[in-house]
């Protein structure tokens, strides 16, 4: 199917932003903005066969550009947080900004999330060879055309070393799965480790609390994180906690403010990074969403280590059409690097060398019945 790249916005200071739709032969689609290589629409089919956005967001630019939620945007090139926003790399200390107490959360200006991108469409041809070149194995077929985003990131963009060429690639797949592919080079060795911070209500982006929802994610144990919720380097096995969505069970679990762990507490609700079971070289189903209301159901495929379950605990915007969102009406599945990995031999490692070419997949797949 044809991809078509239209006029999102313009900025008040005259910059027009693009916008890429790609849509699947039963309808289905995505769009794309340039700003944060966000994903700003992600129309799915429900149980009875109708078309709903189930991704929350902006009608306009300036809606994007004056919420810190990074809503649908690749974050990085250090997503989550870093203790102390402090870190050494071959005897060099680095200092990034305090922007989350005395840590870093998702780096800060000038990073992926706040920036502006280059978009342009790509043939299924060659979406399928950007992501064969990471050679991470996978099942998916090609289906449409894609969006291609790059950025270049400059050295000592808050506080981190190196000059980052950047690549996403957002396509479909003939599963229905949104498949989002990052790729980076960097001219100094330096951390990589990006998401993207979807926020998802399947069943529509205006449908309100999602504590019905059944989530099942494949994991045995978190991170466990201290009060400023930073990991400390220890786990915590899920079982017996709130934590534990190893069968389907619904997300009200862990939106509850009056539940007596502490992990929860803290954050206000889910925040907390899932220790998952995959290989590197490459995609496995890791976890899902499934509402009885909709019908639909949404995987998660990956080959990060870690996932981050978050559900909107702080989340406060007037969205698309005028709706005011509030806290635990959207699902945040942040497939990662562990936070604060810098800082944890034990945790995979989130630093790449100079010329490393690395790469991640991530795939939302999405079905009704």
């Amino acid at each position: 199917m044809a991809a078509e790249k239209v006029l999102f916005d313009t900025t008040k200071e005259g910059r027009e932003v693009a916008e890429f739709v790609v849509t699947r032969p039963n309808g289905e689609s995505f769009s794309v903005i340039e700003y944060g290589a966000a994903i700003h629409t992600l129309n799915v089919l429900d149980k009875d066969g109708q078309l709903g956005d189930v991704m929350l967001g902006f009608d306009t630019i300036e809606g994007y550009l004056g919420s810190g939620a990074g809503h649908g945007s690749v974050i990085g090139r250090t997503a989550n947080r870093i203790k102390g926003g402090a870190f050494t790399i071959d005897g060099v200390d680095y200092q990034m900004p305090k922007n989350e107490g005395e840590n870093n959360l998702h780096g800060g200006p000038g990073n992926f999330q706040n920036s502006f991108w280059d978009g342009m469409i790509v043939s299924r041809e060659e979406a399928d060879a950007f992501i064969g070149d990471l050679k991470i194995k996978n099942d998916w077929t090609i289906e449409t055309e894609g969006v291609l985003l790059s950025f270049m990131l400059a050295d000592g963009v808050c506080g981190v070393p190196g000059n980052m060429g950047m690549k996403v690639l957002y396509t479909w797949a003939t599963d229905g799965t949104l498949i989002i592919c990052y790729k980076a080079v960097s001219d100094k060795k330096t951390i990589f480790a990006p998401t993207n911070h979807s926020y998802f209500n399947i069943d529509g982006q205006a449908a309100g609390r999602i504590g019905e929802q059944l989530l099942w994610i494949d994991a045995d144990q978190i991170t466990e994180k201290d009060m400023d919720n930073v990991p400390n380097g220890k786990y915590i096995d899920v079982e017996g906690t709130e934590f534990d969505f190893r069968t389907p069970t619904p997300t009200e679990r862990v939106l509850c403010l009056t539940s007596s762990n502490p992990q929860l507490n803290c954050s206000k609700g889910a925040d907390s990074n899932y220790v998952l079971k995959t290989m590197q070289d490459q995609v496995s189903l890791v976890a899902s969403v499934e509402s009885l209301k909709s019908g639909r159901k949404m995987e998660v495929l990956t080959n990060f280590p870690g996932v981050q379950l978050y559900c909107a605990c702080n989340l406060d915007d007037v969205g698309k059409g005028g709706i005011q969102y509030h806290p635990y009406e959207a699902i945040c599945l942040e497939t990662q690097m562990f936070p604060d990995a810098i800082h944890h031999d034990n945790f995979a490692s989130a630093v790449i060398d100079k010329g490393e070419v690395k790469g991640f997949l991530t795939g939302y797949r999405f079905s009704a019945k």
